[in-house]
C-alpha cells in the first residue's frame, strides 16, 4: 500500500497525523507526508523516518486574499498533483491544509480517508465527508447524523506517548515488516520519559492552558487562591502559564508554597504522571492524552473555537463520567470552586476509571487496518 497522508495548520492535525504516518511505516507500507511550508521546522517532521513534502495551501480565513484565492488553490494542486497521482490512499487529517491535495484525489479518483479530530466536523472535512471512502472519528459527532459505518476509532498519538503512559500493547499493528525492524524502528522513535513521582500527601492539580498558557485558566485560578485560600490549599499545583505570562503569574502567585508555576514545558506530559486531576480546555489532542493517562478533568472549552467543537468535545468527556465542565467566558472562581468542593476521593477515583475507558490507545493501528480492508 502506498499511502500520502496530509495534515498542516496546528498540532492538532499534525501530531495525529506523523503519528498515523509513523504506524504505516513501521508496518513496512509505503508512505509520504504533505504538510504547509511554515511547518518545516515542526519537530516531529524534522526526524521523520518517511519522506516528508512541503506546499503552500492558501487559507480559508487570511484576508484579505479572496481574489487570489483562486490562483493559489490552483498552484498548490499542481504542486502536491504527482503525489496523489502516485498514492493508492490519500489521508486527510482535517482543516484548510488539506484542500488542495484532497481536490487533486478527487480528480485522479484517488480513494480519499478522513481523519476528523474533534466531536463537530470541521469545514474543511464536511466538503469531502459525502464522498470520502471512510471517516474515522475520535469521537461520536455531535449534532449531526452520519453513517453507522464511520467508526470510532480515537485519535492517533506518537509511539513515545503511548509508551509513557503504559500502553505499550499498542504500540505495534500486525504489520508486514519483520518484528526486528519495527522493534528497531520503536526503539529509535519511542522516547523513555520519565515519572517525577508524587511528592506528598495532597492531590496534584495540572493546570494546562496549552503551550502559549490560558489568560482565564491563569485568572481563576489566582482568583481562587485569593478568594477560597482554605480550599486551595488542601491542594498542590502545578500551572503552565505560557511564556508570556511566566513572569507575572511567578510574581502573582510567589506567596503560594503549593504552587508550581512554570511558563512552558515541552515535555509537560512528565506532570501528567504525577498529577490527580486536570484542568484545562477541551481540544481533541489534550482530551486524548488526559484518557490516555487515566486523568479525571475539569474543562474549560475555549469560547471561540469553531463551531463550539470544543464544548461539544467536554460534553462528551462529561457524559461519560471523566470531566466536569465549566461552560463560562470569565475568569471568576466560583464555577471552579464549586467543583473542588464535590471532588472526594470516591468521585476522583470513578471519574478516573471513566477517563481511562474512553482511552483509545490502538487508535493509530486500528485506521491503518481498516484502509487496508478497505484498499
Amino acid at each position: 500500500m502506498r499511502a500520502l497522508i496530509v495534515a498542516g495548520g496546528t498540532g492538532g492535525h499534525l501530531s495525529p497525523g506523523t503519528a498515523l504516518a509513523t504506524e504505516f511505516f513501521l508496518a513496512g507500507e509505503e508512505v509520504e507526508f504533505l504538510s504547509l511550508e511554515k511547518n518545516r521546522n515542526y519537530p516531529d517532521l524534522a526526524s521523520a523516518p518517511f519522506a516528508v513534502h512541503y506546499y503552500n495551501a492558501p487559507s480559508l480565513q487570511r484576508k484579505p486574499s479572496a481574489l487570489l484565492f483562486p490562483f493559489r488553490l490552483i498552484k498548490a494542486m499542481y504542486v502536491c498533483s504527482s503525489l496523489v497521482r502516485k498514492a493508492q490512499a490519500v489521508v486527510l487529517m482535517g482543516g484548510f491544509p488539506c484542500l488542495p491535495a484532497g481536490l487533486m484525489a478527487r480528480l485522479y479518483r484517488r480513494p480519499v480517508f478522513l481523519c476528523e479530530q474533534n466531536a463537530v466536523m470541521g469545514r474543511a472535512n464536511r466538503f469531502f465527508a459525502q464522498r470520502a471512502t471512510t471517516v474515522f472519528l475520535t469521537f461520536p459527532l455531535s449534532g449531526r447524523n452520519h453513517p453507522a459505518d464511520w467508526p470510532v476509532l480515537g485519535n492517533p498519538v506518537r509511539r513515545k506517548f503511548l509508551e509513557r503512559t503504559g500502553h505499550s500493547a499498542a504500540l505495534l499493528g500486525s504489520g508486514s515488516a519483520s518484528k526486528r525492524k519495527a522493534g528497531d524502528a520503536a526503539k529509535d522513535l519511542a522516547g523513555k520519559g520519565s515519572n517525577p513521582g508524587k511528592k506528598g500527601k495532597r492531590q496534584t492539580i495540572l493546570v494546562a492552558g496549552g503551550s502559549q498558557g490560558a489568560r482565564q485558566l491563569n485568572e481563576m485560578v489566582l482568583d481562587l487562591a485569593k478568594r477560597f485560600a482554605e480550599d486551595f490549599n488542601k491542594y498542590d499545583w502545578v500551572i503552565q502559564v505560557g511564556l508570556a505570562n511566566e513572569a507575572a503569574m511567578k510574581e502573582a502567585f510567589a506567596a503560594y508554597t503549593n504552587a508550581t508555576v512554570i511558563g512552558f514545558d515541552p515535555d509537560i506530559h512528565r506532570y501528567y504522571a504525577e498529577a490527580d486531576l486536570l484542568l484545562c480546555r477541551s481540544g481533541a489532542g489534550v482530551l486524548t492524552e488526559a484518557f490516555l493517562f487515566g486523568l479525571p478533568c475539569i474543562l474549560v472549552p475555549y469560547p471561540f473555537a469553531t463551531d463550539g467543537h470544543q464544548k461539544e468535545n467536554a460534553m462528551y468527556a462529561k457524559i461519560g463520567g471523566a470531566a466536569e465542565l465549566i461552560d463560562t467566558r470569565q475568569s471568576d472562581a466560583e464555577p471552579l470552586h464549586e467543583i473542588l468542593i464535590t471532588l472526594d476521593k470516591a468521585k476522583l477515583d470513578r471519574m478516573a476509571e471513566a477517563s481511562k475507558a474512553l482511552a483509545r490507545p490502538q487508535a493509530a493501528s486500528a485506521i491503518m487496518q481498516r484502509i487496508r480492508k478497505e484498499l
